[in-house]
C-alpha cells in the first residue's frame, strides 16, 4: 500500500510525524505538506504564483516534501509528480485541533482529503481536539495515530463508495479513556465573526478576524457529542453538493418553466 500522507499544519507538525512513523508499519509512506501553518486554507489551490517544493525530513524511512502551497496544491503535487507510482490511500493529519460541524469546510486537512476524493483516491481527514471539560495542555496523539493505524488497513478491506471521504475527530485523551467510535453526521456549530479594527505602526487601520462559538444544544447522532463524551467520530461526506431533495422540489415547481414563460412577457 502506498499513502500519501498531508496536513495544514506544517511539514514539521508533531501529529503529522507521529503519523508518518506509524504508518510505516502499514505500507510506503510520502509526505508532501505544507512548509509553514495552513489553517484555514480550505480547497484553496495556488494558481497565480510559483509552487516550490524541496525534500524534508520527518521520520526515517519515509520520502518526505516540503510544498510552498496550500494542502489541496501537495495532494495534487503529491498524486501527479512526487509518489513514485498510484497512491493508494490519501491521510490529511493528524490536525491540531477539532475538525467539527462547517468547520471541515474551513479546514485544510479536511479539504486536502475532499481533494483526493475527487482525484478518485480513497480519502481521510483526521483531527484530535479536547473534549468538554477535559482539555489538556499537551495535545494527545497516540490514540488518533493507533486509530488511523488501524482505519488504513480498514479502509484496504473495505473501499468507499465513489466520492466519498471521512472526516474523523479524536479525542485528545490517552487511549485507555476512549470510550468507543461513533459514526455521527456534521454537527451545527454556529460561530460570530470578530473583526478587531486596529491600526499598524503608520497609523493606517486594519482588521483582525477571529471567530467566537455560539452556545448551541448538542444533538446526539453528530461529531460534537461524539467527541464531547469521549468517542472518535467518523463522518463520512460527499464530495457532491447537489441538496437532491431540494433539486426535486425545483423541478417539481416548474422553475425553468416559470422562467421561460417571465422572459416571453
Amino acid at each position: 500500500m502506498r499513502i500519501l500522507l498531508t496536513n495544514d499544519d506544517g511539514v514539521s507538525a508533531r501529529g503529522l510525524v507521529a503519523l508518518a512513523e506509524r504508518l510505516r508499519d502499514v505500507g510506503e509512506v510520502i509526505v508532501v505538506a505544507p512548509e509553514r501553518q495552513q489553517s484555514a486554507t480550505s480547497h484553496s489551490a495556488t494558481l497565480h504564483k510559483p509552487i516550490r517544493v524541496h525534500p524534508a525530513h520527518v521520520a526515517e524511512g519515509v520520502t518526505a516534501y516540503a510544498c510552498s502551497g496550500t494542502p489541496s496544491d501537495c495532494v495534487a503535487l503529491g498524486l501527479a509528480n512526487l509518489a513514485p507510482g498510484p497512491v493508494n490511500l490519501i491521510v490529511a493529519g493528524i490536525n491540531h485541533g477539532r475538525n467539527l460541524g462547517m468547520d471541515v469546510t474551513y479546514s485544510g486537512t479536511a479539504m486536502a482529503a475532499l481533494e483526493g476524493c475527487i482525484k478518485g483516491v480513497p480519502s481521510f481527514a483526521i483531527s484530535v481536539g479536547p473534549t468538554e471539560g477535559k482539555a489538556t495542555q499537551e495535545l494527545e496523539v497516540e490514540a488518533a495515530v493507533e486509530f488511523a493505524q488501524w482505519l488504513c488497513l480498514w479502509l484496504a478491506a473495505h473501499p468507499l463508495p465513489p466520492g466519498i471521504f471521512l472526516n474523523v475527530n479524536v479525542p485528545a485523551l490517552p487511549p485507555d479513556q476512549i470510550r468507543g467510535l461513533m459514526v455521527t453526521r456534521l454537527g451545527r456549530l454556529r460561530y460570530e465573526d470578530t473583526l478587531e479594527r486596529r491600526l499598524d505602526p503608520w497609523g493606517r487601520p486594519y482588521f483582525w478576524r477571529g471567530l467566537l462559538l455560539k452556545e448551541q444544544k448538542e444533538e446526539a447522532d453528530t461529531d460534537e457529542y461524539a467527541l464531547d463524551h469521549d468517542f472518535i467520530s467518523v463522518t463520512p461526506l460527499r464530495a457532491d453538493l447537489t441538496a437532491t431533495a431540494v433539486f426535486a422540489e425545483l423541478n417539481q415547481l416548474n422553475l425553468a418553466q416559470q422562467w421561460a414563460q417571465r422572459r416571453t412577457t
